[in-house]
């Protein structure tokens, strides 16, 4: 290929090729500029859905910690009412509470408070049964009544303990209260007549 003839004239029309060789520079720094806003247009929309993504993430992380302490809460109550009503537990025969056939751990307390703990497979739960408790606080007490306090963790009872020292980890709470009047007492059998 001969390019001999545009060479010639180029040199030829003298000015005309220093007129083509700026608008081709003015046209390259519009192209860059034009390319450098579209690039940081894009990434600014790239951050800002990262941001929304990262925030949804995280939202959702809490959602499901926050299932886990509400129902470790859920089985501390239900398991503290069963053990009050059906095996009279922190009633007058006593015993030990248990909870799906296991016993609980930390149980103390006598008379009519008690606290114990459950350790779940996902969770952990501090209960506290309080036989004399009054919901209106007015005395005279006409009638007392059970108040089951139940604080469920999205963490291991183990963990809980680090987590009230440590802000690393992420420890939700969630509580759940039950109260219902006791049973009025039953009244002796009358002894039989000998007859």
């Amino acid at each position: 290929m001969n390019h001999e003839p545009l060479k010639n004239k180029i040199q030829k029309t003298g000015n005309t090729w220093s007129m083509i060789h700026d608008s081709c520079s003015v046209s390259s720094g519009f192209v860059i500029l034009f390319a450098v806003l579209v690039s940081t247009i894009v990434l600014a929309m790239a951050l800002g859905i990262f941001s929304i993504a990262y925030k949804e993430t995280i939202l959702t992380a809490t959602a499901k910690d926050s299932d886990y302490s509400f129902f470790a809460a859920d089985t501390g109550a239900e398991c503290a009412l069963y053990a009050d009503v059906k095996d009279d537990a922190f009633g007058a025969t006593g015993g030990t509470p248990t909870c799906d056939g296991a016993p609980v751990s930390n149980l103390s307390g006598s008379g009519s408070f008690f606290t114990f703990d459950i350790s779940l497979v996902k969770g952990c739960v501090k209960v506290s049964v309080n036989k004399a408790s009054d919901p209106s606080n007015t005395p005279p007490l006409s009638q007392h009544y059970t108040s089951i306090t139940s604080l469920g963790y999205n963490l291991s009872c183990a963990a809980v303990s680090a987590a009230q020292l440590s802000p690393n980890l992420r420890l939700v709470e969630r509580k759940l209260e039950v109260i219902y009047p006791n049973p009025a007492p039953v009244a002796p059998p009358p002894p039989s007549g000998g007859a």
